[in-house]
């Protein structure tokens, strides 16, 4: 593929990006971020690195190849990160009126800990650093669906479904996914000598799952009601009495 024709593709995918991500944070301030704070915090570090990723690429003349990508694998594991976070904090809230609800929590944050550091401890000795973090994002992707597959399985077991938080779910879903199968599209195309059509497929499945998932995010807390602001305290006006004669 030209350069030409990856710019024309890249550049309406990044604004179409852009613009989901603002519109869900337009709509999570509205209320829902009291909710879900983490989703909120995941929220505003994607713009603000999709900001950065995209102001590099407008200095592709100044900054080399590499520094480009170690950026963009560093934005891409803290994004990762975040939304594996994110998962941990929604099973936490699926399970707000639960008795192991503190004992699980407790094994949740060890297990999201550990496989971190599992999964950077054995491809550590990666000598290419885009490859390396592509098996890191990999493995964070299969646990966040594991976890997920777990979050889904108590909300469908609740007697009383939270349509919301089934969106939520849903969403992140559907982005594991797609995320799934396109780093390991990815991976095949770097041991194959970086095979573009291969490495075009991988991309494509992971900007895709990436846009479901902001626009499913973005209808299900645009529709969330917003909160009554609480009556003002009326100051009552204290009735002169009239003068006895």
């Amino acid at each position: 593929m030209t350069e030409a024709a990856k710019a024309w593709l890249q550049w309406p995918l990044i604004l179409v990006s852009v613009s989901l991500q603002l519109l869900l944070i337009s709509a999570l301030i509205r209320g829902p971020f009291r909710h879900y704070p983490f989703v909120f915090v995941y929220s505003l570090v994607l713009f603000f690195t999709t900001t950065i990723d995209v102001a590099l690429l407008t200095e592709v003349g100044r900054v080399t190849e590499s520094e480009l990508a170690r950026s963009f694998y560093r934005s891409e594991a803290l994004r990762q990160l975040l939304l594996f976070t994110v998962v941990v904090s929604l099973i936490d809230r699926a399970l707000e009126r639960s008795l192991v609800r503190h004992n699980l929590r407790l094994v949740l944050v060890c297990g999201a800990a550990a496989a971190v550091l599992v999964s950077s401890y054995l491809h550590g000795g990666e000598a290419q650093y885009s490859l390396r973090m592509t098996k890191v994002g990999r493995d964070l992707s299969f646990s966040s669906v594991v976890l997920n597959l777990l979050l889904w399985t108590i909300l469908i077991s609740k007697r009383t479904k939270d349509r919301e938080l089934l969106m939520v779910t849903g969403g992140l879903g559907l982005q594991f996914t797609g995320e799934a199968i396109g780093q390991s599209l990815r991976q095949v195309a770097q041991i194959l000598d970086k095979n573009q059509a291969i490495l075009l497929a991988g991309n494509l499945f992971l900007v895709g799952s990436h846009l479901l998932r902001l626009y499913v995010w973005w209808e299900t807390f645009r529709k969330t009601p917003t909160p009554p602001m609480p009556p003002s305290p009326r100051r009552e006006i204290p009735t002169e009495t009239p003068a006895r004669t």
